[in-house]
């Protein structure tokens, strides 16, 4: 069985990246004043950059909805794969707890979205938001703490 991982947005992957390896990317909303864009899909980083310069208003960005995840995770699950789902650390976004909620609703896949301990755009590494949750295990696991130097 196939594994397929979705990230979000601000994972800032490279559509060519993503397209290649397989990774499914569910955007961040930007919102400059009345109009809302998805960010990658409608609104490009230079574009993103461009807006921030000319435009009065600073932008606001929001998660994407549980339903976003859902419709991902719905059309992986359908193919038979599983899916594990690593986003932007909770204490920087909700995005986790859509992408959570959105797990738990949808029952035609096994869909794993782990707590990162990680942060977005450009130190995006699955390996780094998994490190911390071992070490701890490990450290449980032996029934003694060892000292940090």
């Amino acid at each position: 069985m196939p594994v397929r991982i979705v990230t979000d947005s601000t994972a800032s992957l490279p559509p060519y990246l993503a397209e290649r390896h397989g990774i499914e990317v569910v955007p961040l909303l930007v919102r400059f004043g009345d109009t809302e864009y998805r960010d990658g899909v409608d609104l490009s980083d230079a574009e993103f950059y461009r807006m921030l310069e000319e435009r009065p208003e600073h932008p606001v960005t929001s998660q994407p909805s549980p339903a976003a995840f859902a419709d991902v995770y719905r059309r992986l699950g359908a193919a038979g794969d599983a899916i594990v789902s690593v986003h932007i650390s909770s204490a920087l976004s909700g995005t986790l707890a859509s992408a959570r909620l959105a797990a738990q609703g949808v029952t035609l896949t096994r869909a794993y979205v782990p707590l990162p301990q990680c942060t977005p755009a450009g130190t995006w590494h699955p390996k780094s938001c998994f490190q911390p949750a071992a070490r701890r295990s490990r450290r449980r696991s032996r029934g003694r703490r060892r000292c940090r130097s």
